[in-house]
């Protein structure tokens, strides 16, 4: 299990109109509603970017939950953010053929092109890193996600042409 999930406090959370039918349709297909958690929370973080603590204590009122048992249950699981997100995200994958092909090495350029490592931000506040166990993409290991959009490094340049190309981000660092 993670690490104490820091959340936060956010704004008052109630799922938009579209969302909360989506919500209904999809617990009403789950045997319990307690079953429908995970999806539930895919849904809130779709919507907000991250669960804060109303959130959860959305989700715990519609599916009859606890929050404390939403907190356990979610924090689980790498996927949920529990803070607000940077405004882009470098992930880089550390499963074992990721590992075994120099995942490690990816991991220190990342940081040195990003200035950001996991677990803290670049000092602008605008790109995040994190390592994530895998990404699914072990053809190209040591795989790397910038954006939601996989990339790959072979030659040595793609990385730094997908996180230097992002929105002038490179040009703001001094690369």
């Amino acid at each position: 299990m993670r690490p104490r999930i820091p959340m936060p406090a956010g704004r008052p959370f109630s799922f938009t109109p579209d969302r909360r039918a989506a919500a209904e349709r999809m617990i009403s297909s789950y045997p319990s509603r307690r079953a429908a958690l995970l999806p539930l929370l895919w849904l809130v973080q779709g919507q907000e970017g991250w669960i804060s603590r109303e959130a959860i204590r959305h989700a715990a009122g519609i599916l009859g939950m606890t929050e404390s048992e939403v907190v356990e249950a979610a924090g689980f699981y790498e996927m949920f953010r529990f803070e607000p997100a940077c405004l882009h995200r470098v992930e880089a994958c550390r499963g074992l053929t990721c590992a075994m092909r120099g995942a490690a090495g990816l991991l220190r350029r990342i940081e040195d092109i990003s200035g950001a490592r996991p677990g803290r931000p670049s000092e602008d506040g605008s790109m995040e890193v994190s390592e994530v166990e895998c990404l699914g993409l072990c053809d190209s290991a040591p795989a790397v996600r910038v954006d939601g959009r996989p990339v790959s490094d072979e030659g040595g340049e793609g990385l730094e042409g997908a996180i230097g190309g992002i929105s002038g981000w490179a040009d703001r660092r001094g690369s």
